[in-house]
């Protein structure tokens, strides 16, 4: 896998963690040129059509989760069988690690760290996605001092995978009793784990331990956990009735949301105990011891009735047959113990365990069993919690193992051939899956579940992946970026390009504007994804309007989509109406839509008034006493 490169883009240089569901590379994005975290999920989860549809719709809305306190997931995709989700690169350590050098924890420690899950909680929740797997190894503490929630929603991609294969989702020391029945869980389910998580983070020890995970969720369903108090005796007692309210078996009790345990939290440190709820010490009481009147003494004896004789040997005799029967009652009362859990042990540590107890044990049966390892007990009667009388015998069925074989090479077969091979090692067919592959033909089995010559017991079901052939490719989203970026992309993807241009007044000149094939479209390898370029807004050329009449060169002007600005230029009278110059020059490339300033003779084109009719001028009237003067021309003679 190292030195792999996922989607020609991705770089995996080592390993940096496992867990159950994923392993977790330090990779380079070839792309940024940064150092990303790479989580890739296990094969078994990959091939399963479920899984991957749930993968896909989990990722999506996980990466709308912008906190402070959630590691930021940056992308997702898949490279064949791969499937993988592309997270920041956080240097540090995880609370586990943490807990295991430092533990316990102050309690202003596990307050803090708390709340800061908490608010993480919250931007989950108000997003409808439940983390279903809290635990210290999904909690990263930064070199500067930040904590982080990581793997958000990927254990409910998981959850239909693990329920089909009887295995039980998350952590077994951390799940709740909902989830070990199998049941639907909703956000009180983060709230039950982040309580067993503050349990350990206060006392350096879990709430519930067994022998295996099955043990493990039993005693999440069944038993109450131990007061923290009881582990350590400086612990605050709001702190600890906070973390036994979210460790409450019925979801109905616990916090309703990770937003009022916090506001709990924070008063959890300085809370008074109400009245009434402090541990009472029960009073020890004993009988006083009854006054004895003394008796005066006489010179001689006083005389006593027979009747009276008679009466006190009549109470004596009482006396002593209530002793006789307080003396048989004590001697024949009965100790009663519980029944501890023995299934699941071998017989030697089943014996210490009852006798720890004053029980014994007894083996009455004998049977094959094909997940309970020969010598180990598979029954027991009475039932562990049941009460028995101290001596008695708890019953208990032994397995004797299972028979074996060894798995055969299904490999290159097909789902016929690979069924055949099966029977024949007195195996059965499990699950069959199918997932895409350039290096298998289709149809073909590309993975089984356990490996050739594994022995394991029969009747076993193995699970096949089968191939689908040359895998499918996601379309990256390529909107908005610069053509040369684009490209670059689509051949890192494997895809080809084709180049369509488009005006577009609303994106600039090589950007893209839209693509073929919609982002997030799966399609084979090659496939050309044709990119539409913008060209900016539609250009056009400046005409030449020069010696044109006004109007008619804004007419021209507006024919071209521009539009036409006037301006008076009196030093050429007689050019009236007429375009003298022009800005921008004839035969400049501008955008639609504007303006050429034109210069004319007269200044701006107004709308002239119809011209008016001439009349005659009235004549002058000379006032009185005044005469014309004589006209200087000469006269004609008469």
């Amino acid at each position: 896998m190292l030195q792999r490169t996922l989607n020609k883009r991705y770089k995996l240089l080592r390993k940096i963690g496992t867990g159950g569901m994923a392993d977790v590379y330090l990779a380079e994005d070839l792309l940024l040129d940064r150092q990303v975290a790479i989580k890739i999920m296990h094969p078994q989860l990959a091939a399963d059509p479920t899984f991957v549809e749930r993968f896909k719709r989990e990722a999506r809305a996980v990466a709308n989760l912008q906190h402070q306190n959630i590691v930021n997931v940056f992308d997702w995709g898949a490279d064949e069988e791969i499937y993988y989700l592309v997270m920041e690169y956080l240097k540090g350590q995880n609370l586990k690690d943490f807990l295991n050098s430092r533990a316990p924890l102050t309690p202003d420690t596990v307050v803090d760290i708390a709340s800061k899950i908490c608010d993480a909680l919250t931007e989950a929740h108000d997003h409808e996605i439940v983390h279903r797997d809290i635990k210290p190894q999904n909690i990263i503490l930064t070199e500067n001092g930040e904590l982080k929630v990581t793997d958000f929603g990927i254990a409910r991609a998981v959850s239909a995978t693990m329920t089909r294969t009887g295995s039980i989702l998350g952590t077994a020391h951390y799940i709740s009793p909902e989830q070990a029945l199998g049941r639907k869980v909703d956000v009180t389910s983060d709230i039950y784990s982040l309580g067993v998580l503050m349990y350990e983070m206060l006392t350096g020890d879990l709430p519930f331990r067994g022998d295996n995970p099955i043990n493990i969720a039993m005693k999440h369903i069944n038993e109450d956990p131990l007061p923290p108090s009881r582990l350590r005796d400086d612990i605050p007692p709001g702190l600890e009735r906070v973390i036994m309210k979210a460790l409450n078996k019925d979801p109905a009790y616990r916090y309703p949301s990770a937003a009022e345990m916090k506001e709990a939290l924070r008063r959890s440190l300085t809370m008074e105990i109400p009245p009434g709820t402090e541990t009472m010490v029960i009073p020890t009481y004993r009988q006083d011891q009854e006054e004895t009147a003394a008796i005066p003494t006489s010179a001689r004896p006083a005389t006593i009735p027979s009747w009276l004789g008679w009466s006190l040997l009549f109470v004596a005799l009482l006396a002593l047959a209530g002793l006789g029967i307080w003396t048989a009652l004590a001697l024949t009362r009965v100790e009663y113990v519980d029944v501890p859990t023995v299934t699941g042990l071998s017989v030697p540590e089943a014996q210490q365990k009852l006798e720890r107890v004053g029980l014994d044990l007894k083996i009455v049966d004998q049977k094959p069993n094909h997940t309970v390892p020969a010598g180990h007990i598979i029954d027991q009667d009475p039932l562990a919690g049941a009460r028995a009388r101290k001596g008695d015998a708890v019953n208990v069925t032994i397995s004797l193992g299972v028979e074996t074989t060894k798995i055969p090479t299904l490999i290159g077969l097909t789902i016929d051939e690979a069924k055949e091979e099966l029977r024949k090692a007195e195996l059965q067919l499990g699950s069959v899956s199918h997932a895409p592959s350039s290096s298998v033909a289709a149809g073909k089995i590309m993975r089984q579940s356990v490996d050739p010559g594994i022995t394991v017991s029969k009747r076993s079901p193995i699970d096949v992946v089968v191939s689908q052939g040359v895998p499918k490719i996601i379309v990256p989203n390529l909107v908005g970026l610069k053509f040369e970026d684009a490209v670059a992309i689509l051949k890192q993807y494997g895809l080809k390009y084709g180049r369509e241009d488009r005006v577009d007044d609303g994106a600039p000149a090589g950007e893209i504007i839209s693509q073929s094939s919609d982002p997030g479209t799966e399609v084979e390898k090659g496939t050309i994804v044709t990119l539409v370029v913008s060209l900016g807004p539609e250009s056009v050329q400046v005409p030449n309007e020069v010696g044109r009449e006004a109007t008619t060169a804004e007419k021209e002007l507006q024919r071209r989509g521009l539009k036409a600005n006037f301006i008076s230029d009196p030093s050429l009278p007689d050019q009236k109406d007429r375009v003298i110059r022009q800005d921008p020059e004839p035969g400049t490339t501008v955008a639609k839509g504007s303006t050429v300033t034109l210069y004319i003779g007269d200044g701006t084109i107004q709308e002239q008034p119809p011209p008016e009719e001439t009349q005659p001028p009235p004549e002058e009237t000379q006032p009185p006493g005044q005469t014309e003067p004589p006209s200087e021309e000469p006269q004609p003679a008469p």
